[in-house]
């Protein structure tokens, strides 16, 4: 062939041989058609740890895909390596012991639930401490008014109201010396004997304890709880407290003397970081602007002193006012002394306080 650029020479056509002119070599047999002389038998080596990995593995792996050929026909032709065969006896085994053990598990835990709940009984246990707790929480009252108390044990905040709601709430729930009947009972007593024209005394009342049948003693009886418990000992009270406190534990400011800090305070400081605050202002309530500022002075002016000061901050000195709604000089209330003329120190303006 010739062009422009020159001449242009084709390569040879090839010459393939045919089948039947060129020799055949065991390279070009397909690997389905390579049948072993004899089938692998199990050696006497150990089982390895992959099987993934085990060559003759991989190679029943390569001759599947290659060949379209089952797991099962392999293994007719080639054998089980002797990995794979103890893996599958071993899981056997540890399925069979497993089955065999489940009887018994079922034993121990049928027996364990059955020595629960008849002998430790944990579930009246569970209902006596529920009534308990639930008694105290919701009948043990103070601060009453009438027949009403409007205070529990989860409003007790000072040392004077745990004593108020041990001696007038807890106390009379747990010891009951007398039978107690309705709210108002003695009073409508009296009005019914009034209706029927007979004079009223106290011996009309009903006993304060009861004789039933089948009882050694009358009811109440001493250390009885909830009717149906009793009391065993009496009642113990007891308190955690704190570590001892000393007055090396205090922290005061380096730049002051330290023994007119101590005086100052006049106590010792308990061993606790729990609740420690400075006078600095990141550690008290945050204030957009601070406006109409007044002081309350504790260690200078008495208690009523600081009543009367804010009875003053309440009015706007109203009530001590001049004339003509103007504050007196008196006035105790710093910025409601400087208005003209006199207002509360709260007002609609106020957001917070």
């Amino acid at each position: 062939l010739k062009s422009r650029a020159g001449v242009l020479r084709m390569p040879p056509p090839r010459v393939q041989a045919s089948p039947e002119s060129s020799p055949r070599k065991d390279d070009d047999i397909p690997d389905k058609e390579v049948i072993p002389e004899k089938k692998a038998k199990v050696t006497g080596q150990g089982a390895k740890t992959g099987i993934d990995d085990d060559p003759a593995m991989v190679e029943a792996k390569r001759r599947l895909a290659s060949s379209h050929q089952t797991f099962e026909q392999i293994a007719k032709e080639n054998g089980v390596p002797q990995n794979v065969f103890l893996g599958y006896i071993k899981n056997e085994l540890d399925n069979e012991s497993n089955c065999l053990e489940l009887p018994l598990t079922i034993l121990i835990l049928m027996s364990f639930s059955i020595l629960a709940v008849f002998l430790l009984r944990q579930d009246e246990v569970y209902a006596v401490k529920e009534a308990i707790e639930f008694d105290i929480k919701e009948n043990a009252n103070f601060a009453w008014a009438h027949n009403f108390g409007h205070k529990g044990i989860f409003d007790v905040n000072s040392i004077a109201d745990f004593w108020s709601w041990a001696r007038l709430g807890f106390l009379p729930l747990v010891v009951q010396p007398a039978w107690y009947y309705s709210e108002g009972y003695s009073e409508a007593l009296e009005a019914e004997v009034r209706k029927a024209n007979s004079s009223y005394s106290e011996d009309m009342l009903p006993p304060s304890q009861w004789q039933f049948p089948g009882y050694d003693k009358p009811t109440p009886i001493k250390n009885d709880y909830l009717r149906l418990n009793r009391i065993v000992g009496g009642i113990r009270m007891s308190q955690e407290i704190a570590e001892k406190a000393s007055p090396s534990e205090c922290r005061f400011p380096t730049s002051i003397d330290r023994a007119r800090m101590e005086a100052w305070l006049g106590k010792p400081c308990a061993p606790s970081d729990l609740a420690t605050l400075t006078p600095e202002r990141y550690d008290t309530e945050v204030f957009g602007r601070y406006t109409r500022t007044e002081w309350l002075l504790p260690e200078i002016d008495s208690l009523d002193e600081l009543r009367r000061v804010l009875l003053d901050m309440e009015d706007g000195c109203a009530h001590s006012g001049a004339g003509g709604g103007q504050p007196s000089p008196t006035c105790r209330c710093e910025w409601c002394r400087s208005q003209s003329p006199g207002v509360p120190w709260v007002d609609e303006r106020t957001q917070r306080a």
